[in-house]
């Protein structure tokens, strides 16, 4: 696994042009332009329709998280959940790909 971290939003979509990757968390909050700004950039183009991408933020607001989902977000996950939940539920995205690669 190579793992890529962007400063900003602008960044997060310029590294996921160059490095294709199967799967992208992303935070609402980011600086330059949010995660649903980049969620929708990334799930406009053709090229990341398959991309697992997942929100992990600290939003809790119910309807950011159903936007997020309306968006196209595969997931959404709060920061401060436990470890064991992260990495489960980032598991099975893990899962998933693999299977489709």
């Amino acid at each position: 696994m190579v793992v890529a971290e962007a400063v900003n939003g602008r960044e997060a979509v310029g590294l996921a042009y160059q490095l294709q990757p199967h799967l992208i968390i992303l935070d609402i909050h980011m600086p330059d332009q949010n995660g649903l700004e980049v969620l929708d950039i990334l799930r406009g183009d053709p090229k990341f329709q398959s991309t697992v991408i997942v929100m992990l933020t600290g939003e809790a607001d119910a309807s950011v998280v159903r936007e997020a989902l309306a968006h196209g977000a595969n997931d959404y996950i709060r920061k401060g959940s436990s470890p064991k939940e992260l990495g489960q539920r980032l598991n099975r995205h893990v899962q998933t790909i693999r299977a489709k690669v």
